[in-house]
């Protein structure tokens, strides 16, 4: 049985009448005969075939993922055949099959094992081909044995079905899949090529060390993906700030090299920033200056790039937008001046994407030089470490204190404003692109059980986060800047109950005021309720008030679902001077958006109009409550 990559180039000759419709770049899988029917019907082949060519609309959208589903199906074909077993045979001698699939995988030769994650992930394409086929009527067997599962994930109980094939795999705290402070600093010395007390590395003559230093410390800094920093142009890089500032740059990742297709921004320090324009601006000039490299025939026809700039340019003549483009088409875009348009390259301006191999020779110099200890470093452990430094200072509180220098008419007060509004596992979450903070939570685990420790250290700083906060809109209340919405007359009344406790502070202590330290003891225990939602401040007093975990069904639950919030309805959520900017944006946009309905669409206007008369009873309800006598 053979696998091949469909192109339909030269369709024409095939004595076709249209065009197979049949995805682009599809993995399909061939007899020997070259045969899709026989006198039985349509053969196992062709319906894995047709399986495959509906992949990108089963949420397996990256074309380098379908390779991987077909050959998990096709090696599992082949191991059948061996014994006789087809691919749609009964129930038995499916488990059967399964039962000696899976010892051929753990204990048959070298080269046919798996590792547990390895075959977890293949029985996982195969339950999906399976799940597939039964559902289109191509069979009614199915050789996995599924146990039922329940878990409790933000307050709501979920049923999962569990494969029993699948094979245990280490617990994520008892592995290290980041590199400690001083050990990234090492590395990135070593890509570098400098000593690890900074100076330069005798006895050694690497290529490319600015090229491999600018890219590892962007890595490290902004924790991309492989394929996000790779298939990254340099005109998408962005501009340095006008003024060198702490507070970091946005890094937007288009969505033609993301992960599921996700636009997302992620974030790069200013340092960083400086080293990756350093590298543009001479290594990586001089290197594509003149360049004579066009892309191989074997990847395509080349692209042409003129009038570029950092949303996108002509190619081929044709406007198009960078982010529109997946990493098959920029690897194939010639600069104007010549060589690729691709941010890291080497020789006379060819693109370069072998950074497993940089990251491997870097960390086995390390070892054999300097550390034994050192680990194998390849790009995805670059991420994992930016997750836990980025973690830990959000945690302390580094980037809100940051935050709060930030002036309001500042190119940096939205991401300030995010920082400060916003719990640290959900801006994470948002920086590595993850759709759930139950995978951002894999990134944190620490080994020999210190994540405990590193998860309650967080809880620590949240909670003096919020003592300030509440402290703070306390202080706003004494000079008549009130907070409003549902929950509003209900804080009002506690922040006069503390303000008639300081009164009698201070008559039973003359002439001694109390301070910050007094005050927030009086109002720990209303911050212990305090959540953050995007543009209010939640009040988990009562959880059965919650109109979150009511419209769940979930009254019992321990924390609000921030998803769900509709701040201008819960009892228990209020509204403060600083949500105005936020509020009166999303004001701002429904108007556009309302502007640009066609007349066909009265729902959707009703709906957006609804939304805006909200958002505008919110902002009078703001403006109204500041401008209050105390």
């Amino acid at each position: 049985m053979k696998q091949a990559i469909y192109s339909s180039a030269g369709w024409e000759s095939w004595g076709l009448e249209f065009k197979p419709v049949i995805p682009e770049g599809m993995s399909l899988i061939f007899d020997e005969d070259l045969l899709f029917e026989d006198d039985r019907g349509l053969r196992p082949s062709a319906v894995v075939n047709r399986w495959a060519c509906e992949l990108p609309t089963s949420k397996v959208p990256s074309d380098n993922s379908w390779p991987s589903y077909v050959r998990a199906v096709r090696e599992w074909m082949e191991f059948g055949d061996e014994y006789g077993v087809g691919l749609f045979e009964d129930r038995d001698r499916l488990k059967a099959l399964l039962s000696a699939y899976a010892v051929h995988r753990a204990r048959g030769s070298l080269k046919a094992r798996f590792k547990a994650s390895t075959w977890n992930q293949h029985m996982a394409m195969l339950g999906k081909f399976y799940s597939w086929a039964i559902n289109n009527g191509y069979t009614t067997a199915l050789p996995f044995t599924y146990d039922h599962a329940t878990g409790l994930f933000e307050g709501q109980l979920r049923e999962a079905k569990v494969n029993q094939a699948r094979r245990r795999q280490a617990k994520e705290h008892v592995t290290i899949k980041y590199l400690e402070d001083d050990f990234a600093d090492l590395f990135l010395k070593g890509l570098a090529r400098l000593e690890p007390d900074g100076t330069e590395e005798r006895g050694y003559r690497g290529r490319e060390m600015a090229r491999n230093s600018a890219v590892g410390r962007f890595l490290f800094a902004s924790g991309p993906r492989k394929q996000e920093f790779t298939y990254l142009p340099a005109c998408e890089v962005p501009a340095l700030p006008k003024r060198r500032t702490e507070i970091p740059s946005l890094v937007p990742l288009p969505w033609g090299i993301t992960k599921g297709g996700k636009f997302r921004n992620t974030w790069v320090d200013y340092d960083s920033l400086v080293g990756l324009h350093n590298y543009l601006a001479f290594e990586r000039a001089t290197a594509v200056a003149g360049s004579a490299w066009m892309p191989p025939a074997r990847w395509g026809e080349p692209l042409i790039v003129t009038e570029p700039d950092g949303r996108g340019g002509r190619v081929n003549g044709v406007r198009m937008q960078w982010e529109d483009l997946g990493p098959g088409e920029r690897r194939r875009l010639v600069a104007p001046g010549g060589g690729s348009m691709l941010l890291s390259v080497c020789g006379p301006g060819r693109p370069f994407t072998a950074w497993n191999t940089v990251f491997e020779r870097a960390s086995d110099r390390i070892r054999e030089r300097y550390e034994p200890r050192f680990p194998h470093v390849h790009p995805h452990r670059g991420r994992h470490t930016f997750a836990m430094q980025t973690m830990t200072k959000l945690a302390s509180g580094y980037y809100a204190r940051l935050a709060q220098k930030v002036q309001p008419g500042d190119t940096d007060a939205a991401l300030a404003l995010y920082l400060t509004r916003h719990e640290p596992l959900l801006i994470l979450r948002d920086l590595l692109g993850h759709s759930s903070a139950l995978t951002t939570e894999k990134y944190l685990a620490r080994p020999g059980g210190a994540q405990a420790e590193f998860l309650a250290d967080v809880a620590e700083e949240e909670q003096v986060r919020n003592q300030n906060l509440t402290l703070a809109a306390f202080r706003d209340s004494q000079k008549g800047i009130m907070p409003s919405g549902p929950g509003a007359r209900d804080l009002i009344e506690f922040f006069v109950s503390v303000d008639e406790e300081l009164q009698q502070m201070e008559t039973s202590a003359p002439g001694i005021k109390p301070g910050d330290q007094e005050v927030i003891n009086l109002l720990a225990r209303r911050a212990k309720t305090l959540h953050l939602g995007i543009a209010n401040y939640c009040w988990f007093i009562d959880p059965s008030k919650a109109l979150c975990l009511i419209l769940a069904g979930t009254p019992g639950a321990d924390k609000p679902l921030a998803g769900m919030c509709d701040s201008a309805r819960c009892p228990q959520a209020t509204h403060h001077l600083s949500h105005r900017p936020i509020w009166a944006d999303s004001a701002e946009n429904k108007k556009v958006f309302i502007g640009s309905i066609r007349r066909g669409q009265p729902t959707e206007k009703a709906r957006l109009q609804s939304d805006l008369d909200r958002d505008l009873r919110v902002l009078a309800e703001i403006d109204a409550a500041s401008e209050r006598v105390a």
